[in-house]
Parts: structure tokens; C-alpha cells; sequence
């Protein structure tokens, strides 16, 4: 991806975890950072670890 400026890097960040997994995107375009996307995914509690980790990959 390119903007009239240069390129742009994307990065992702991920905060892992079975309970609640983290992430965020941004875009950084000549020194400047636009959010991208940001949210959580969650895991039920009650599922055995295999079932978490499947829910996590879906």
C-alpha cells in the first residue's frame, strides 16, 4: 500500500491470552499513525483448553 507521501507500514499488535486475546492494527505514514483497527476476543470460560484455543482460531 502506498500514499502520495511514501509507503506505509501496518503493524499488528496482539496481546495473547485464553481469556481474552487483544489486538490492534495501525498504519504509520511519514511519522504519522492512523488506528486502523483495535477490539478483543473473548474465550468461554467453561470450555475445556482445547475447546478455547478452537474458539480463539475460528
Amino acid at each position: 500500500m502506498e500514499s502520495m507521501t511514501g509507503n506505509v507500514t501496518r503493524v499488528l499488535g496482539v496481546d495473547p491470552g485464553l481469556n481474552t486475546t487483544g489486538y490492534g492494527v495501525i498504519d504509520v505514514v511519514g511519522g504519522k499513525v492512523r488506528l486502523v483497527e483495535a477490539g478483543v476476543i473473548r474465550s468461554t470460560a467453561k470450555l475445556t483448553l482445547p475447546e478455547r484455543l478452537q474458539e480463539l482460531f475460528d
